[in-house]
């Protein structure tokens, strides 16, 4: 049913809801002018799509792409619009070159990684991020010390996200 805008201060208010929105061959670019050097992430031939049933209930997403620097990527799960999420993201051969400006310093890491990726929670404190990757012909820096070689990493965090808590562990020994 079709509502018509009322004049000001009479009758309802218009209503306006969307439940669907798809994305097709679109492109995502993602720019960090903040981080040194800067960082941009661009993701191609995107396919996608966000649905709800309303504005207090969790709109279910998913999307696929391949990112310019090299690999692939997909996202499902819910999403609110108070930030609260339950995805989980898949990567594959995902270069991550591109994101060396988020590692600090002192940590220098190269490869392409792939595996799995989970956050739960409200967006900026989650209940729980999870990582279970592997990265294939990695190089890694902390300080004076490095290594070569694959690398699986499996983290359980939780908390705010700039600080997270939780375990870490990191095997490089192949």
């Amino acid at each position: 049913p079709r509502a018509k805008a009322a004049p000001s201060g009479s009758g309802p208010a218009l209503r306006f809801a969307v439940r669907s929105v798809a994305l097709h061959g679109s492109r995502i670019v993602w720019e960090d002018r903040v981080a040194t050097p800067n960082v941009a992430i661009e993701i191609r031939d995107v396919e996608g799509r966000a649905e709800g049933t309303s504005a207090d209930a969790p709109a279910a997403i998913s999307l696929a792409g391949a990112l310019a620097s090299g690999g692939s990527v997909r996202v499902g799960g819910t999403v609110t619009l108070a930030g609260t999420l339950d995805l989980e993201a898949t990567l594959e051969g995902v270069d991550l070159a591109p994101f060396s400006a988020y590692f600090g310093r002192d940590f220098a890491l190269t490869g392409r990684v792939g595996g799995a990726l989970r956050a739960r929670g409200p967006a900026g404190a989650l209940e729980a991020l999870e990582a279970d990757l592997e990265i294939a012909d990695a190089t890694l820096r902390v300080g004076e010390g490095a290594a070569q070689g694959p690398i699986a990493l499996e983290a359980r965090l939780h908390g705010d996200v700039a600080v997270p808590e939780g375990d870490l562990e990191v095997d490089a020994t192949r």
